[in-house]
């Protein structure tokens, strides 16, 4: 009997929730395979680790059994494999770390009354993890997670928490993607899009049609000017992050409004295509 929750991780490779018993096969949990995909903003680092929600049968779980670890963090329990760390270097990881290190620094020159409003808006504003469940953010991480964004489009960061809620999404968003001229064109309403927004893309390839599950393989390639109109040109983001379009090939967008005052994101808009 499992008395645990299926729980998937943010694994690239499709191949997380398979079952894995302890060795007196008292309780069951689900761990991945793959490697982690946890957002960090604005992009991704990666990590060997699912989290887990305890059962009747299992109130805690520390140390290790085989090769997985078994640990807690302030937002829960979690189970991960037991590696030995690799650095991977591209554009995306050295822009990430840079603007970390940035943040982080940023957030030490704060004074005390900025901090404590950081900590004081993290409260009101929960974040919701995989497992739905609401985790309230450090001052720190608040402070971070916007003005990472921030920085990451070139806008300006911001010293106090933002005093206005986050924009609306999209209403309306297609795109078509042709592989003979490299090209990736999106429709988007409303248009123009608004005096401070941007456009915040994310995509995933090579989807099985039978795929549900699609958090763990959303990448970000691209963010637009401020207040574009529809007909917004992502090819040769695509391209960078994906490689060359290829005919058939299935495509998922999400696309989100990004407030270039705030940091704040819109609700996400989806859409799904073949390329031509």
């Amino acid at each position: 009997m499992c008395y645990q929750r299926v729980v998937h991780c943010d694994c690239q490779y499709g191949k997380c929730a398979f079952p894995y018993y302890d060795y007196l096969k008292r309780f069951k949990i689900f761990v991945c395979s793959g490697v982690a995909n946890l957002w960090i903003s604005p992009l991704k680092a990666r990590f060997t680790m699912a989290k887990i929600m305890l059962g009747t049968m299992a109130g805690a779980i520390s140390g290790a059994l085989g090769n997985d670890v078994f640990s807690h963090g302030r937002a829960g329990y979690y189970v991960r494999k037991r590696v030995i760390p690799t650095k991977t270097v591209n554009i995306y990881t050295l822009k990430a770390r840079n603007i970390l290190t940035v943040c982080s620094r940023s957030w030490g020159a704060l004074s005390a009354a900025q901090q404590q409003a950081w900590s004081t808006w993290a409260q009101s504003h929960p974040v919701t993890d995989r497992l739905g469940q609401k985790q309230v953010l450090f001052g720190a991480q608040a402070y971070t997670e916007l003005n990472a964004r921030l920085l990451s489009t070139g806008d300006t960061a911001i010293l106090v928490p933002p005093a206005t809620a986050s924009p609306a999404p999209l209403t309306t968003l297609s795109f078509v993607a042709t592989a003979s001229t490299h090209t990736v064109v999106l429709t988007t309403a409303p248009t123009p899009l608004g005096a401070n927004y941007r456009l915040w893309i994310l995509a995933a390839t090579t989807l099985s049609p039978g795929r549900q599950y699609l958090e763990n393989v959303f990448k970000f390639i691209s963010f637009s000017a401020k207040n574009v109109a529809t007909g917004f040109a992502a090819g040769a983001d695509m391209e960078l992050r994906f490689g060359t379009l290829i005919v058939t090939e299935p495509i998922q967008l999400r696309v989100m409004v990004f407030d270039s005052t705030t940091g704040l994101l819109s609700g996400p808009k989806n859409a799904y295509g073949n390329v031509v």
